[in-house]
């Protein structure tokens, strides 16, 4: 992988479309937060109607970006490492409206203790998420990015903690099974949001390490 197969205004239009690709992402998280601070159950309609556009929106994005790598011969990038790095922020964007749709289906009353730090959290990890992606514009070095690359994978593992002890307090003290089920699937939801962060900024890391920078 490399910069030099293409002109550095191609270059430049791939990497603006990462950024712009990943911004809907956060622009999900970023309502998500909002809502769950807010919470209204007569709202929830409302909320994921907002969400589902965002996520059609990123999908037009992404769509626009692998037909103009599959039509271009000459790359910035590896086609595959195109291909996967949209896919891979997409699913990012995707796990975020999954909470929304989660929140509509089970239409809880409150939501599910610690959602709004959970969210918080994912946010966090997100904000790291996009400074690699600014870093990875400026053909880092692997002892540059790797810091971040350890953060993000501390906030996920921070999230993997809380995830145990949101379900364990969830299980011992709630008497209803159906709201078990629920919000256990609503927790999952919350942590594949880091998790699909994590696998993406990996990847960004295994490119540059590949560069052998």
């Amino acid at each position: 992988m490399g910069f030099h197969y293409a002109s550095k205004r191609k270059t430049e239009w791939y990497l603006r479309g990462f950024r712009d690709l990943f911004s809907f992402a956060t622009k999900a998280a970023n309502e998500a937060e909002l809502f769950f601070k807010n919470y209204r159950k007569s709202e929830l309609a409302e909320f994921r109607a907002r969400m589902h556009r965002i996520e059609h929106e990123a999908d037009a994005r992404m769509t626009e970006i692998v037909e103009k790598a599959m039509e271009e011969r000459f790359l910035p990038f590896r086609r595959t490492d195109i291909y996967k790095i949209v896919n891979l922020i997409d699913d990012v964007t995707d796990a975020i409206e999954e909470i929304s749709l989660r929140c509509y289906l089970y239409e809880f009353d409150a939501l599910p203790h610690d959602s709004v730090e959970y969210m918080e959290l994912n946010i966090e990890c997100l904000e790291r998420c996009r400074a690699v992606l600014r870093l990875f514009e400026r053909k880092p070095r692997k002892v540059d990015i790797l810091p971040l690359i350890e953060e993000v994978a501390r906030l996920e593992e921070q999230g993997d903690a809380e995830y145990l002890n949101d379900m364990t307090l969830l299980h011992r003290t709630s008497k209803d099974p159906l709201y078990i089920i629920e919000a256990s699937e609503f927790y999952s939801r919350l942590e594949e949001v880091s998790d699909s962060a994590r696998k993406l900024v990996t990847y960004l890391g295994a490119i540059i390490y590949r560069r052998g920078r």
